[in-house]
């Protein structure tokens, strides 16, 4: 924004006008005229050219790196501002930007750049050798793009954000892996070869409960309600806690669980070492379905077979919603098949009582 004094010169009646612009992210400019238009005038065609970016030179990151910009932005506002159980996944993201970009400028960075990264990724496998989904991809690309929109909005590094032009992956991420009976019983049994007891405890809960990963590793005892016989799930994906029945097989998992002498404000399952930090799992649990034999199964898919246990008993979509903390019924239904049997039997009692 652009400001203009009038100062009389000194031993003379004349006077000289300075504009002075100020724009978040570039330096003060001034200079003095003779007149208030030329003042004006100067002022307003410097500060459009400046907005225009004609004068890139003057950008405070015109020199910074990709590497530059997600390391401050990791300290300054991960950090500060994403809840625990999300900072893991983003930082390992963002660091794939890094590892792939962060030599090049900031400046420099295209949307052509950023597409040909993408493309990467969806060529790419993870450490489990399985492809990324879409929906992945979309949240490596919106991470950076996280980024560069402070860069350029808060720090004044970039006049604007490359990864706002790179189009996002179409999501068909719709999968529904549930155990079958058998199957699970093999897993329960492999669960309790490999570990004291803790992994098998962690499986049923989760098929129990329906409940997240994040959702389960920031469980606390304090969230759990004896009397009422309720469990609250604070940390939630959609940012709305919600509680969920403890039933009296969830409760005797609980107990088993609580034997291990944490205290209210220690997490339900707690690193050995340290009650305040969860329990790292994922190489006991990938052990154990492969001594299971089960294939193509992940730990989120404890949450689809806890939703396919609630079709086969009755459920309705709207109660499996209600249970596993969807706000729209369009996310469960891919358990409509299994629902059937159940809209056959409201269908079969209403005809019959007509």
């Amino acid at each position: 924004m652009a400001t203009i004094m009038k100062r009389k010169k000194s031993g003379s009646s004349n006077y000289s006008y300075t504009a002075r612009i100020r724009i978040n992210g570039f330096p003060q400019e001034a200079k003095s005229f003779s007149t208030m238009a030329a003042a004006r005038h100067w002022a307003t065609v410097r500060e459009a050219e400046i907005r225009e970016g004609r004068t890139l030179g003057t950008l405070k990151g015109n020199k910074k790196t990709v590497a530059e910009m997600i390391e401050r932005y990791i300290e300054s506002v991960l950090i500060v501002n994403t809840k625990a159980t999300k900072k893991g996944t983003v930082a390992q993201q963002l660091n794939y930007w890094i590892s792939q970009i962060g030599d090049l400028k900031i400046k420099d960075v295209t949307p052509a750049i950023v597409a040909a990264y993408r493309d990467k990724l969806k060529l790419g496998v993870t450490p489990r050798g399985n492809l990324r989904k879409p929906a992945t991809i979309n949240h490596y690309i919106n991470n950076l793009s996280h980024c560069f929109t402070i860069a350029c909005k808060e720090w004044g590094w970039i006049k604007e954000n490359p990864v706002a032009k790179v189009s996002r992956l179409p999501k068909n991420n719709a999968r529904v892996r549930y155990l079958e009976d058998d199957e699970r019983a093999k897993l329960l049994q492999a669960c309790r070869q490999v570990s004291d007891g803790y992994l098998e405890r962690l499986v049923l809960f989760a098929i129990l409960t329906g409940a997240r990963r994040g959702e389960i590793e920031s469980l606390t005892w304090r969230n759990i309600d004896y009397k009422k016989r309720l469990i609250y799930l604070l940390e939630t994906k959609n940012g709305e806690s919600r509680s969920v029945h403890m039933s009296k097989r969830l409760e005797t998992v609980l107990n088993l669980q609580r034997t291990l002498g944490s205290r209210d404000n220690h997490l339900v399952f707690c690193s050995p070492t340290d009650p305040q930090k969860s329990i790292r799992f994922n190489n006991a649990f990938y052990k154990a379905l492969k001594i299971a034999g089960i294939e193509d199964f992940r730990f989120h898919d404890l949450r689809h077979d806890a939703a396919s246990l609630l079709a086969k008993n009755g459920a309705t979509l709207l109660e499996i919603a209600a249970v596993l903390g969807h706000k729209t019924l369009s996310m469960v239904k891919r358990y409509s098949h299994l629902t059937e049997n159940h809209t056959r039997g409201v269908l079969e009692r209403m005809n019959a009582s007509f």
